[in-house]
């Protein structure tokens, strides 16, 4: 892990692979994805996109508290809103990322959800 490196906003929102990921972070909750000193997603020394931190993923949030979680996803536009999300923005905001969640026969966040409620 000491070959990779942070990066700045512009910089990660050109890097390979970082766009790739978008549509399964915002499927999982990954509000953190790119963290607030852009220290989540960092550069590999084949220059592509590294997820190193996905710790904010799913239903509670990295201190524990429960996050409102249902069957949309609504992370497809609050990550790319900077008044939501401005370190998340910052990279996806002006892209074309595919918004599509992962395909699957059931509710997109349904297979997430295994604690039965």
């Amino acid at each position: 892990m000491s070959d990779l490196k942070p990066g700045t906003a512009a910089k990660l929102a050109t890097t390979k692979h970082a766009h790739a990921g978008f549509a399964v972070d915002a499927w999982l909750a990954n509000w953190g994805m790119i963290g607030l000193s852009n220290d989540n997603l960092q550069i590999g020394p084949d220059g592509k996109a590294v997820r190193v931190d996905v710790g904010g993923s799913l239903e509670y949030r990295p201190q524990g508290a429960k996050k409102v979680f249902g069957h949309e996803v609504a992370e497809l536009a609050s990550l790319r809103d900077p008044k939501v999300n401005a370190q998340a923005a910052a990279v996806f905001g002006g892209s074309r990322t595919r918004t599509s969640p992962p395909q699957s026969h059931a509710s997109p966040r349904s297979a997430t959800r295994t604690s039965g409620t």
